[in-house]
């Protein structure tokens, strides 16, 4: 349990200071002994602490309740490098030897719980407090222990009994809100969280539980705050560093979600869950060689995954990797054939190779999953105009005119402006339905000069001067006059307003890729 870690903190808090205290009995006197003091010493790491304790529990000659305190002192070093089944073991031998140490039995029945004996976790409690019927903390361990048992009326009980021995103790109201929360009862969890969070602003795991149940009642804008706050009490919690990147994913913040992962894994290199989840927000975020570093570390450890292959396709993709985008989104496609993203996504990829045939078959694949998909079907119709398979391109853009008859997402201005083009570089007369679309847009909003352009009532000045305010609509301008060109043979036309084109438009766009197409062709 969440709320269970400031009291098996507090319970090995004081198993150290009991620990220290001991230290008078232990004084060096050899440097055997000496090294063997490095298992109290706060200082030391964890490793050295291990390694200092297992030398000293060799002398025969310690007095048993010193054994104990060596064995609860390597219980403490074990716990905190997670090796939870040897610290279990220390402390089962400590408390043979001193059987009523209550840090000791309130830490081992936490780490009972974690195994699974909730039975044994609440024995554990239970006997500290028939050694100490004062110890708050332990009625609120034994609450939460009886909460995962169903017990409540128990359990309030002991939470009762917590508030009369510590009216300012957090605990109790941070475990109700964690009991509320599991419960899926957002709003009465966050009123006992916040008042853990009022009775004491430096309880770090009232805080961070308070943004998980922010988190699960969708106001992740007051979870990131509650998470911040607890990671200025406690700057390097992985589980909060992870929950706050989460909040910042759901308000789109993919960059600071991917500074919580750059630190999670900068405190735990081999976190694959955070390496996963950065490659994501990196992706989202626009830092796309970030994404093909974290997605090539998860491939190479679990090679074949096609949701990694998929995801670093789409990294080299979006950074004109063509090829090796294209060798990723087949990986994918081995595994799941008509994954219709993968098929989309390796069309794009053969079209930016000028491999025209190759993108056309994975486009009309895809559309045989999803007919009446207008992505899909504007996206083959543009590719099939790329390849100046215009006749093909035009019947697409007439179906797209059929999905908005039918109520659905289907033809727009531009896609209009599109197909009259595509019929009339397929030598068929587009006038009646371009008319239509016409009639329901003002000459004054774009793109209506340009459609009234190729209806003969408007000039290009007039078509340029209503794209001057953006540079997408100059693009758009330069790109459907050049094709104006090429419809009434004039070839220096189409020359110059492809050439513009391409200081106009995105080189990513579908409208600087024909223009180069045209130019190369003139």
């Amino acid at each position: 349990m969440t709320a269970l870690r400031p009291i098996v903190a507090t319970a090995l808090s004081r198993l150290t200071s009991a620990i220290l205290g001991a230290l008078i009995f232990l004084t060096p006197s050899s440097p055997a002994q000496s090294q063997g003091a490095a298992c109290f010493s706060s200082s030391a790491t964890f490793e050295t602490r291990i390694e200092a304790c297992t030398e000293r529990l060799k002398d025969t000659s310690l007095q048993p309740g010193i054994r104990a305190l060596v064995f609860f002192a390597r219980a403490s070093a074990f716990n905190e490098l997670s090796e939870t089944e040897r610290a279990l073991a220390d402390l089962n031998s400590g408390l043979a030897l001193s059987p009523g140490d209550t840090p000791a039995l309130l830490a081992r029945a936490h780490m009972k719980e974690v195994r699974g004996d909730i039975s044994g976790a609440e024995a554990d409690v239970t006997a500290a407090l028939t050694v100490d019927a004062k110890l708050g903390e332990a009625y609120v361990q034994r609450a939460a222990i009886r909460f995962a048992q169903g017990k409540e009326d128990l359990a309030i009980a002991d939470l009762g009994e917590a508030r009369r021995l510590s009216p300012r103790d957090p605990g109790p109201y941070r475990v109700r809100g964690e009991y509320f929360l599991k419960q899926n009862k957002h709003t009465e969890a966050i009123g006992e969280l916040k008042q853990a969070v009022a009775l004491n602003s430096s309880d770090f795991d009232s805080h961070a539980i308070l943004g998980q149940a922010l988190i699960k009642a969708n106001r992740a804008g007051e979870a990131i705050v509650a998470f911040t706050t607890a990671l200025n009490l406690k700057p390097n919690d992985i589980r909060t560093l992870r929950d706050r990147a989460i909040a910042y994913g759901r308000f789109a913040n993919y960059a600071a979600a991917m500074a919580d992962f750059s630190r999670i894994l900068s405190l735990r290199p081999n976190d694959a869950a955070a390496t996963e989840a950065r490659g994501v927000a990196a992706l989202q975020s626009g830092v796309h060689q970030q994404a093909i570093i974290d997605f090539s570390v998860m491939l190479r450890a679990q090679p074949g995954r096609a949701d990694w292959h998929y995801f670093r396709g789409l990294a080299y993709l979006r950074t004109q990797k063509l090829a090796e985008a294209v060798k990723d989104f087949s990986a994918t496609l081995t595994q799941t054939p008509t994954d219709i993203d993968a098929l989309s996504s390796r069309a794009g990829a053969h079209l930016g190779l000028d491999q025209f045939e190759d993108a056309d078959a994975d486009l009309t694949l895809a559309l045989t999953q999803q007919p009446k998909s207008a992505e899909l079907i504007l996206q083959r119709a543009q590719l099939r105009f790329l390849a100046g398979h215009f006749d093909e391109s035009a019947k697409d853009f007439a179906a797209l005119n059929t999905l908005a008859g039918s109520g659905l997402s289907g033809q727009t201005p531009r896609s209009a402006l599109w197909r009259f083009i595509a019929q009339a570089r397929a030598k068929q007369d587009g006038r009646s339905s371009l008319t239509t679309v016409a009639n329901t847009i003002s000459s004054r909003t774009w793109p209506g000069a340009m459609l009234r352009f190729f209806l003969g009532e408007v000039s290009a000045d007039t078509v340029m001067a209503q794209a001057d305010d953006g540079s997408l609509k100059r693009c758009q301008a330069n790109f459907y006059l050049g094709h104006a060109g090429l419809i009434l043979d004039d070839r220096a036309q189409a020359r110059e307003r492809f050439s513009d084109a391409l200081t106009t438009c995105e080189q990513s766009s579908v409208e600087y890729h024909s223009a180069l197409l045209e130019l190369k062709q003139l």
